[in-house]
């Protein structure tokens, strides 16, 4: 039967396996390289072959899923499914699963730019490791008490969105969702500037939790009651601005608020002011624009995958 117009449900236990694949394979990656490589090795590389594998999972995990218990179906069925397994999962358990997943992307970061002994052995490493294990924790389970209190009542309905419905939504959330960063941002600065070694370390993790705070805090009175499971958005002009304002605006106010913590100081002069405008537009349009690109392309991967089905 030809799997033309639908998109492929991964099953339950095949997402779990998935999951704990890549926890596993992001611990592991950096001291398995630096084994590998001894003094060749790079910070670069292990960055890269972190992008390269979740690349790689993406398209093996759609090309064996269907040996699996995964299905071809409609989106909105896929979404429906999606949405009533994410509210069936007990929260505890929900909560350990992003957590795990939070501490395996920041401890896998860490060990990828830090040796394991140095990780393990220095009282510096130790710091910085149980420092991320906190604001993963904290991430992990603020960003599943949010989800649950957002989606708890949300309907899956596969009509078009009624005409401005997203805009008036994005009218709705961005204010707050700015709001959120401004102010994890500003805390985080304000905190960062007390501390003289590691301030940056500092700055990124106070930002992250004041900032997970105040998204559970303004986000969580504006439930999402219809979730629109139209093919619309799906090409690279509609994901573009989505990715931008959602993704490129908070990345550019994180590099100026962490530029401002090395410099202990905010931009002074015209010409500091200038610099400060230029590499935030830039971070903005670069950020958004990779977001919005890989978003795209996992979408043609999946396109090709079940037009190639039968």
């Amino acid at each position: 039967m030809s799997t033309t117009g639908l998109v492929l449900l991964k099953s339950r236990p095949h997402r779990s396996y998935e999951s704990l694949f890549f926890i596993i394979f992001m611990l592991a990656i950096g001291p398995l390289l630096r084994a590998a490589l001894g003094d060749s090795y790079s910070v670069i590389f292990g960055l890269l072959a972190a992008l390269v594998f979740m690349f790689l999972e993406v398209k093996v995990s759609a090309l064996v899923a269907p040996r699996f218990g995964g299905e071809w179906v409609s989106r909105e069925q896929q979404i429906s499914s999606l949405l009533a397994d994410q509210l069936a999962t007990p929260l505890w358990r929900d909560i350990a699963l992003r957590v795990l997943t939070f501490i395996a992307l920041l401890a896998g970061f860490l060990l990828i730019i830090t040796p394991f002994d140095q990780v393990v052995n220095s009282p510096a490493g130790r710091e910085n490791l149980l420092l991320y294990i906190a604001v993963a924790i904290f991430g992990g389970g603020t960003q599943g008490l949010l989800l649950r209190r957002r989606l708890s009542g949300a309907v899956v309905v596969s009509d078009e969105p009624p005409n401005g419905e997203v805009r008036a939504r994005l009218r709705r959330i961005l204010p707050r969702y700015y709001a959120a960063w401004a102010v994890g941002i500003t805390v985080g600065m304000l905190v960062a500037w007390q501390f003289t070694d590691q301030s940056t370390l500092v700055f990124t993790a106070a930002s992250l939790v004041v900032l997970q705070i105040f998204l559970v805090v303004l986000l969580s009175g504006t439930p999402i009651r219809s979730i629109f499971a139209s093919q619309t958005g799906s090409s690279f002009r509609s994901l573009l601005p989505v990715s931008v304002l959602f993704w490129g605006v908070p990345m550019a106010l994180f590099v100026s608020g962490s530029r401002i913590v090395d410099a202990h100081k905010f931009p002074n002069t015209v010409s500091e002011a200038v610099l400060a405008l230029v590499i935030a537009l830039s971070v903005t349009a670069f950020s958004g624009g990779a977001l919005g690109a890989m978003i795209y392309w996992l979408i043609r991967l999946n396109d090709a995958r079940r037009q190639g089905a039968v």
